[in-house]
């Protein structure tokens, strides 16, 4: 080896030695610049959920999950504990309904509130309603983790299957917004959270698919329950990983227009509604701004909205802090406010 290609040999290794250097300095430079303006790795709030007998709640091809049949009692995060009936057609019992003939039917459809997620059978809005106008049949489609398309999907078996309620109730809250699109934050949300709240759910959604649109003028996507969402490595150890992913998220999802994405499903239900002659109404649980921009959207597309403005982080009408659903109070608050549009339709004495 002559001197020149000696030192040529040098210089290659020191210039690979200085990348190697880099490689591995910039992301500790990285890591503790982050530290000091206080990001964190991410860390997981847990929901935990007891469930006796097991399996109240199933996973569904293309609903994303469905209700098994039968008696529970459930226990949320230790604390918020609660009795729930499901019937043979996969709904929450109202006690009272007997969908007697000629009597009006009301479909209230909507997620986890409409459910009734915290209190027993007797204690939801709809419950309430049911006790207090037993001229009307009130029917609670509400479950846990719906957006608005798993209600179109709901309202579209009623037509094809049942007997069509004369006045179909949607539910909307300010998170169907993120479950409608399936956006990152509720993919996280519902696959990580949802899988360390029971030992049982991961075998129970594995053959689930969600529905999702991707924007407004898209055909229906769905999404495998295994492919929903997983967390990058070390995510829970390194604040560097956990900002570029939670960066990634919002890059990904920052394009599309969420209220859109739910007027346009929306739109569809009220299409539905009008060709079979039946009433049709939004009830908007909570308020914000995106709130305030659909219901503007459906006014101008005579689509009637009601106004509720339920406060979700109220400890006097929620359970909070150990869950965010309406209790009791919370139930009759919310069946006050959409009373005033029941009484229209109670039958002529």
């Amino acid at each position: 080896m002559n001197r020149d290609s000696g030192r040529s040999f040098i210089v290659k290794k020191k210039t690979v030695l200085w990348i190697l250097y880099i490689i591995v300095l910039i992301p500790i430079c990285l890591e503790l610049a982050l530290r000091v303006i206080s990001a964190k790795p991410y860390i997981q709030t847990d929901y935990h959920i007891e469930v006796s007998p097991p399996k109240a709640f199933t996973g569904h091809d293309s609903l994303g999950i469905v209700l098994n049949p039968g008696n529970y009692d459930i226990i949320l995060n230790r604390k918020v504990k609660f009795h729930t009936t499901h019937t043979s057609a996969g709904q929450r019992l109202v006690p009272d309904t007997n969908s007697a003939k000629g009597r009006p039917q009301l479909a209230f459809l909507g997620c986890s509130f409409t459910y009734g997620y915290g209190v027993n059978d007797e204690q939801t809005f709809a419950s309430i309603l049911q006790k207090k106008y037993p001229k009307l049949d009130f029917h609670n489609y509400g479950v846990i983790g719906y957006g608005t398309l798993q209600s179109y999907f709901q309202l579209e078996s009623l037509l094809k299957n049942g007997t069509p309620p004369e006045v179909v109730i949607l539910n909307f809250a300010s998170d169907h917004f993120e479950r409608n699109a399936l956006t990152r934050k509720f993919r996280r949300a519902m696959k990580i959270g949802f899988d360390r709240s029971m030992e049982t759910a991961r075998e129970m959604m594995r053959t689930s698919n969600f529905p999702y649109l991707q924007n407004p003028e898209d055909s229906i996507n769905y999404e495998r329950w295994e492919d929903l969402y997983s967390d990058w490595r070390w995510r829970d150890k390194l604040a560097s990983v956990n900002y570029i992913q939670t960066q990634s998220d919002k890059l990904a999802d920052s394009s599309r227009d969420l209220v859109d994405i739910s007027a346009v499903i929306i739109e569809q239900m009220n299409k539905l509604c009008l060709e079979n002659d039946i009433q049709f109404v939004v009830v908007l649980l909570d308020e914000d701004d995106r709130i305030r921009r659909l219901e503007k959207g459906l006014t101008n597309q005579k689509i009637e909205a009601l106004k509720v403005g339920f406060n979700f982080n109220s400890p006097e009408y929620t359970n909070v802090p150990f869950d965010i659903h309406p209790n009791q109070k919370g139930h009759k608050l919310i069946a006050s406010k959409i009373e005033d549009r029941i009484k229209t339709l109670i039958p002529d004495e």
